[in-house]
């Protein structure tokens, strides 16, 4: 449940491609919960490690000066020393897509009993008319692609594999986007569908370079065939045409 909040009416949105109307989830949200889990992973390590893991949270994230004054990073300002508060991230990352059919399915909340807790009092219960809310989801089964990548301030691959090990977190143990707590966002590693978009991608490479050998090989077949023409006297030219 992507961008529930983002449209007219609330719990009535969701995040979709403008061009090909598929459910995707924006490089930002991914960010985000990648952020947090690495703030937890921070929090939770040792006087020692903090050092080391706090200079990579920076590498891959990046920071700013409000970072320290008045945000979540104010209690690790003494990590930084003599360095600088902003500092740009490493790690892009990217939209998620679907790599399957993922299907858009209307589910439903019931909304709240406003007489109830404006009064307090529980015979205007049965006052209450709660009409269920309609709103969009992602159905279960959806499988999504999610793509980092080192945008070249750094290119330094522990980068990646940390920002992949805080992605894996985010995705299994704190969830994405809205609903959480009611079992939304909740995402199983896939290995298989992974080795499977890596093998596609091979054959897809592989097939490109067996074109470009080609495209090669008969360009060079053209080129030797014109030099031998050139080097032929007139009259074996003349031959070698008719025959």
């Amino acid at each position: 449940a992507i961008n529930l909040a983002d449209s007219l009416i609330q719990n009535a949105g969701i995040c979709l491609d403008r061009l090909f109307g598929l459910p995707f989830i924006p490089g930002s949200a991914i960010k985000g919960v990648c952020r947090h889990a690495a703030l937890e992973e921070l929090k939770s390590a040792g006087m020692d490690a903090q050092k080391n893991l706090f200079g990579v949270f920076r590498a891959v994230f990046g920071t700013a000066d409000n970072d320290f004054t008045n945000g979540e990073l104010r209690p690790f300002q003494h990590l930084l020393a003599s360095r600088a508060e902003n500092q740009k991230g490493a790690i892009a990352f990217l939209p998620a897509y679907p790599v399957n059919e993922a299907q858009v399915v209307i589910d439903l909340t019931n909304v709240h009993y406003p007489e109830y807790y404006r009064t307090g009092r529980t015979e205007d219960l049965s006052k209450e008319r709660p009409q269920p809310n309609p709103f969009p989801a992602v159905e279960t089964g959806a499988q999504f692609a999610f793509c980092l990548v080192l945008n070249g301030i750094a290119d330094d691959p522990t980068l990646l594999e940390a920002a992949t090990r805080w992605l894996e977190a985010a995705l299994t143990v704190h969830g994405l986007g809205a609903k959480t707590a009611s079992g939304y966002g909740w995402f199983a590693l896939r290995p298989d569908v992974l080795q499977q978009l890596l093998d596609e991608e091979r054959h897809e490479a592989e097939a490109a370079a067996a074109k470009t050998r080609a495209a090669a090989e008969a360009q060079a077949k053209v080129q030797a065939e014109a030099a031998r023409r050139a080097a032929m006297p007139p009259d074996e030219l003349a031959r070698d045409r008719f025959t």
